[in-house]
């Protein structure tokens, strides 16, 4: 099961699958908020990978909300696989860019 915020990347993703035939491999691919995961039971997966929300909420009550609904899809015993970001990570790599200079100009 794959799920993501963005109608764009979903469409990615289904082309993806279809390209590298791998269809019977990937139950469902849908559009879906990481703060609402009610399309799922409680208990339904034995792992998640969250790649994305806990750094692009930038609402604290968001983070909580999504933190909650990724711990009552995880089963009992299961494993999440969370990706943060440092608050001023992105700054930092904005500064370190070699296209900064320019993209400032360009404001």
């Amino acid at each position: 099961m794959l799920a993501d915020l963005s109608p764009e990347l979903v469409s990615i993703a289904m082309r993806r699958v279809a390209e590298e035939n791998v269809e019977s491999r990937v139950e469902e691919i849908v559009v879906a908020d990481a703060r609402d995961l009610s399309r799922w039971g409680a208990e339904s997966f034995d792992a998640v990978v969250s790649l994305g929300p806990f750094y692009h909420l930038i609402d604290s009550d968001d983070r909580t909300r999504a933190a909650d609904e990724l711990r009552r899809v995880l089963r009992p015993g299961g494993l999440a696989f969370i990706a943060l970001m440092p608050r001023y990570a992105f700054i930092r790599r904005t500064l370190a860019s070699r296209r900064w200079p320019c993209s400032l100009a360009k404001v």
